[in-house]
């Protein structure tokens, strides 16, 4: 699927890519219970999840079952490509350039979200419920690549994200500005070695503004001199280290929450070590606590098994343990 994104349209709500999450897929529920993600013909996975004792009994245990409802789509009002929906298309109107996609909510049909498109891009989301009306805007670059979200509703609480790319199309920043309480500020930034992620530096400060900056745009504010020595600052920094063959090799996270007055007030390091066998990845811990992930694959490389082990002193012992069975399209 995702080797065929250039001779698709992907419906769906548009997103900033996070490289981070994508590198560190193995902490990512998405990847393993979202069946766009998986590799061949996939009907159906059953998920058997476990948890155990440290007497290797079963404690509680769960069964899910996924399975792929988003179908393909021909709609030449919409576009020339074939489209995956991964929306939940229920009606089409097309007026001029722009094309309006409505879904409807299963249980009240007086709930719907519009999607309005131009240039098979979505430009705009909106949501009426019973309780407040949501409208998201979407601006891209000259290269399609998304760099603005901006979301109000109807007490005009506004949220805004923003980002920036390098010239090889890499993330290089991005910032969210959320005023639902004061206003909470997260800024990341992307560095790259060879076109791999190397660090990501994350920097969440919440800010309570003078009033008579009420009518200025949230993204356009210099935050910096509303700095002062009782700023609580949460920091998050991720170091990344790659084999010679590219492969990823090392994680190293350190997080801190400190101002300048209390000084620090937080400060953790988690490590993760990758070690890669056929058809299996061995994830070493250290949160800091001691843990040990096994991902064993199918042919298709799709998960089949997850194992988290727990290591106290010199014991080590199943702790999880989550299996997917697979149905494949013939």
């Amino acid at each position: 699927m995702k080797n065929k994104t250039n001779s698709l349209l992907i419906l769906e709500k548009p997103h900033f890519p996070s490289p981070e999450k994508d590198a560190l897929f193995f902490f990512s529920g998405t990847y393993s219970f979202d069946l766009y993600t998986y590799f061949g013909k996939v009907k159906e996975v059953q998920k058997i999840h476990s948890i155990y004792n440290l007497a290797q009994a079963i404690v509680s245990s769960d069964t899910v079952f996924f399975e792929s409802k988003k179908k393909y789509l021909i709609n030449l009002d919409i576009s020339k490509k074939p489209i995956k929906d991964l929306i939940g298309i229920d009606s089409v109107s097309k007026k001029t350039d722009t094309i309006q996609l409505f879904h409807f909510d299963e249980d009240a049909s007086y709930v719907y979200q519009v999607y309005e498109l131009k240039n098979e891009q979505i430009i705009n989301s909106s949501e009426n419920t019973n309780v407040l009306y949501y409208s998201t805007d979407y601006s891209y670059d000259k290269h399609k690549k998304l760099i603005k979200i901006a979301t109000t509703d109807d007490y005009g609480v506004e949220e805004i994200e923003t980002a920036t790319y390098d010239k090889n199309g890499l993330l290089t920043s991005k910032n969210s500005f959320d005023t639902n309480d004061g206003i909470n500020v997260v800024r990341t930034n992307y560095t790259y070695k060879n076109k791999l992620l190397t660090k990501v530096e994350k920097k969440e400060v919440l800010y309570f503004l003078p009033t008579e900056l009420n009518k200025t745009t949230i993204d356009k504010i210099d935050y910096s001199q509303y700095e002062n020595d009782e700023t609580f600052i949460n920091r998050t920094i991720l170091n990344f280290e790659y084999h010679k063959n590219n492969r990823l090799h090392k994680v190293e996270e350190i997080s801190s929450a400190f101002s300048k007055k209390d000084g620090v007030q937080y400060k953790n390091t988690r490590t993760f070590t990758l070690e890669y066998q056929p058809n299996k990845l061995v994830i070493y811990a250290n949160l800091p606590e001691r843990r040990t992930y096994e991902y064993i694959f199918d042919a298709f490389k799709n998960p089949k098994e997850i194992n988290s082990f727990i290591i106290k002193k010199d014991k080590t012992w199943l702790h999880k343990k989550t299996t997917f069975k697979i149905l494949y399209d013939e």
